[in-house]
């Protein structure tokens, strides 16, 4: 399911107050292949210019350079990196998965060549994504002037002004652009596992310093009663 002429879209979306930047993307299957070893992975097609004003992927590389628009080449997270054995300046083939329903299965493969390494801290992007240029996406995936999502910053991340936006953009779409029946998710419903994994982690962290604090004063108790006894 694509969004053709986003830049329309785009257009629109920036007439509410709230909006600071907006990027089209791709989101798509793919697999990264190094000699015999292929593994499948997420891939990202976005606007390298834009893409700054929005996520804090940029900021997360640890080796590397970031992309430039016209790039015939990727990024990868450093569990990606780990796992396939992959260092910036080595060439991989890219499986993009055309289309995935059933007979008409099909793919196309390109070559690349790893620009850069980023470490973001979430499991998923780090251990899944494969991040290239918009127009490369496109071409790949043979896709004219069509998208997957719409992305949107916004001025204020609180959570009153989260849904007085999402519903601002909804309204616009809804009176202005009938034919866009695109549907506008707020970050937390599409991170929602992320936000579980970080909330049992934090449960888990918890319960084990009060483990060690149940320890520790146990270990105060018994050395009291011992001192006790050493004395009676």
């Amino acid at each position: 399911i694509t969004i053709k002429n986003s830049d329309t879209l785009e257009s629109l979306i920036k007439k509410s107050d709230s909006v600071k930047a907006v990027e089209s993307r791709i989101r798509f299957g793919a697999s990264l292949i190094k000699g015999m070893d292929e593994l499948h992975c997420i891939g990202i097609g976005m606007e390298p210019e834009l893409d700054p004003d929005l996520f804090n992927l940029k900021q997360s590389m640890v080796s590397g350079e970031w992309l430039s628009p016209d790039d015939a080449k990727i990024l990868i997270g450093t569990g990606f990196a780990a796992d396939m054995e992959l260092a910036v300046g080595d060439l991989v083939t890219v499986r993009l998965i055309t289309s995935s329903k059933g007979e008409d299965f099909s793919w196309n493969a390109v070559d690349f060549e790893i620009k850069g390494i980023f470490e973001t801290g979430n499991p998923t992007v780090d251990n899944q994504w494969l991040v290239m240029p918009l127009n490369q996406a496109m071409e790949g995936l043979s896709l004219s002037n069509e998208v997957t999502e719409v992305v949107v910053r916004l001025n204020s991340g609180d959570e009153q002004s989260l849904l007085k936006a999402q519903e601002e953009v909804k309204n616009i779409l809804k009176m202005e652009a009938p034919q866009f029946r695109a549907e506008v998710c707020i970050w937390k419903d599409l991170m929602g596992t992320f936000l579980a994994i970080s909330q049992t982690k934090a449960e888990k962290s918890q319960a084990i310093v009060m483990l060690i604090m149940l320890i520790a004063i146990i270990g105060i108790a018994n050395t009291m009663m011992m001192a006790v006894s050493e004395r009676t």
